[in-house]
């Protein structure tokens, strides 16, 4: 059993003056602009997974999963001009607010997983694996996506005909197949 927890917390904050003294400020008496942002992340990742011999000959290594992915941003900026002195250039001292911008976003995203995987005599080998992914930015009747994958493996330098090439060490024809999707840049 293997559980992962991360959290990651960010606050920036900035502030820029234009002083009414110099070219950058003169136009508008003075303008300062603040901008403050908090992002934070949680991910919780738990997976069981079982491996087994069955007869010497028979290898089985299963994996179950389940995996959650919240996030949080905030922005708020404000910028005011007309300034009575420089000295008091906090933006709430402009006497003219030119503009105020603010979001806030939140997205989660839970995951299921499971994969199988079997080979006869480190030879032979099949696998498959199943995931559910369900995330708040898509619409509630399209939330959830399904994505499977199969392959396939031989390993060709364990045969007896390759015994006798000694170019190869190890030699594997491998093929796979599977589905995957993405989430779409704008929410729901």
């Amino acid at each position: 059993l293997k559980s992962i927890l991360s959290y990651d917390y960010n606050i920036s904050k900035g502030k820029e003056w234009k002083d009414s003294r110099t070219s950058d400020g003169e136009k508008n008496n003075g303008g300062a602009e603040k901008a403050y942002s908090e992002y934070n992340k949680l991910v919780w990742s738990n997976q069981l997974t079982y491996k087994t011999t069955i007869q010497k000959d028979h290898n089985l290594d299963a994996l179950v999963g389940y995996e959650i992915d919240s996030k949080y941003n905030d922005f708020l900026s404000g910028y005011a001009t007309n300034f009575l002195t420089p000295i008091k250039n906090d933006i709430a001292n402009g006497q003219t607010l030119e503009s105020i911008d603010g979001s806030s976003k939140r997205s989660r995203m839970v995951s299921y997983i499971t994969r199988l995987n079997y080979d006869y005599k480190n030879k032979y080998y099949l696998g498959g694996s199943y995931r559910m992914d369900g995330s708040s930015r898509l619409h509630r009747d399209n939330r959830w996506g399904s994505f499977w994958s199969v392959s396939g493996a031989w390993r060709l330098s364990k045969e007896g005909f390759m015994e006798d090439m000694p170019l190869f060490t190890d030699f594997k024809i491998k093929a796979s197949y599977g589905t995957n999707g993405n989430l779409p840049t704008d929410y729901y």
